[in-house]
Parts: structure tokens; sequence; C-alpha cells
């Protein structure tokens, strides 16, 4: 991963820095749409990773992350 200008989160040279997901959606892998996360389905569990649980009503559906 790298970080670009712009990509920290605080003051210049605070060592601190902000990722930012999004969650994208195709039925075909061809066409990829935004896929909203939302606060009350979007968690950090005790181990620290990051969940996201929806339903899909799609038969088949494809899911990609982008990473900011």
């Amino acid at each position: 991963m790298r970080f670009e200008e712009g990509g920290h989160s605080g003051p210049p040279h605070s060592g601190k820095f902000k990722l930012t997901l999004g969650i994208a959606k195709s039925a075909n892998l061809v066409e990829f749409y935004p896929f909203p996360l939302t606060a009350p389905a979007t968690t950090i569990n005790p181990q620290g990773k990051l969940e996201f649980e929806f339903s899909v009503p799609d038969h088949a559906a494809f899911f990609r992350v982008e990473a900011k």
C-alpha cells in the first residue's frame, strides 16, 4: 500500500493516516456499482477486524473492496 500526499488525517508530519474502504457490487464482473457501507451494519470485532453484515437479494453477486 502506498500513501500519497493528502492521505494523512491530521496535521502534516503527525504520523496519522486515514484508510478509506469502499465496496462495489457487480452482477457480471464487468460493471461495478457502489455498495454503501452503513454504520449499523459495520463494526470492528474483538480481533480488530472490520465486519460488514448485509443481505443480497440477487442470486449471483460479486463484490470488490476498494481502498484509498
